[in-house]
């Protein structure tokens, strides 16, 4: 019994660290690590991962799906970076490219975020109907 418990209690403290290390940082902007939005997929964010958009002249011309659940303590962030005199990023729709694999079955269709508006909050396809997107701070 005693042997059981240990067991279990590794095993719970195991998953939380799993938890922990699984969550990302991204930053995104001129200079930075990854120049586009859609080089991430954003649909695939998870409870801890955290999203830096960085100001540039020029608008993001992207659009993205939040499918991810977070938690109280360990939400998905995407977050702002202003630029030198205060200015903050841009999401603009108009001619917008969406990540490539960012689709989902609408009523028999497949539709992508590319037909829908720029920042889009949705559970992600074949996902459980009671798994909605949770804890997420844009």
């Amino acid at each position: 019994m005693k042997h059981q418990r240990l067991f279990i209690l590794s095993a719970l403290i195991g998953m939380s660290f799993l938890q922990t290390v699984r969550a990302a940082i991204y930053h995104v902007g001129l200079g930075q690590p990854l120049t586009n939005i859609n080089d991430i997929a954003m649909h695939e964010l998870v409870a801890g991962d955290t999203v830096h958009i960085h100001w540039r002249a020029e608008p993001y011309r992207e659009k993205f799906r939040l499918s991810g659940v977070g938690t109280a303590a360990q939400p998905i962030h995407v977050l702002g970076v202003p630029g030198p005199n205060g200015e903050r990023p841009v999401i603009d729709a108009e001619n917008a490219t969406t990540h490539p694999t960012d689709y989902w079955p609408v009523y028999g269709n497949n539709q992508s975020t590319g037909d829908t508006g720029p920042i889009i909050v949705r559970r992600g396809p074949n996902r459980p109907y009671t798994e909605k997107p949770s804890h997420i701070i844009i």
